[in-house]
């Protein structure tokens, strides 16, 4: 199911480290996230958000689908789409059901000039699929190693085509 989102931006505190942690302004949520801000796979929304786009609470979901559940964020504005795992950090209380907090570097892949752009406005957020998560992954290993994969079973099938094509020609 698809829902409008506010984007939110993920900010990360100063060297001098005077920004307050996991607080949500307007359109910024300030956070350390435990110090690492590789966070670039990820989308932050509330527990509420995860049951309207998938359609069931996170709490009677099994094991395997906890571990990823992808949602599919685009652009209307763009045309842009990014594919990002869902989480729910209970420390951001000031995340609202409407809102969805992304990495800059993600923001950046939605915007086409500058992320000021699209953060405070709606995005379309629904479910997304693994195969396009892995495909489209921010990580250039992640991403390089499914492509690869991909192609090798490709390559992997045709050549047992082949076979079995030869053999058949040869009796």
């Amino acid at each position: 199911m698809k829902t409008q989102k506010k984007v939110i931006a993920l900010n990360f505190p100063s060297k001098n480290g005077l920004t307050s942690k996991d607080r949500v302004t307007v359109v910024n949520l300030y956070t350390d996230l435990c110090g690492n801000p590789d966070f670039e796979d990820t989308a932050y929304l509330s527990s509420q958000s995860y049951q309207e786009i998938f359609g069931k609470p996170r709490s009677i979901v099994g094991r395997q689908r906890k571990l990823l559940s992808v949602l599919r964020i685009k652009n209307k504005e763009t045309g842009r789409v990014i594919y990002r795992k869902y989480n729910n950090n209970p420390r951001f209380s000031g995340l609202k059901d409407e809102m969805i907090a992304l990495h800059p570097a993600s923001i950046r892949e939605l915007t086409i000039e500058n992320n000021s752009e699209i953060v405070g406005k709606p995005v379309e957020v629904g479910k997304g699929n693994y195969f396009c998560y892995y495909w489209n992954h921010p990580f250039h290993a992640t991403r390089i190693s499914m492509k690869l994969g991909t192609i090798s079973v490709f390559l992997a099938i045709l050549s047992i085509i082949i076979t079995i094509v030869l053999s058949c020609n040869c009796s």
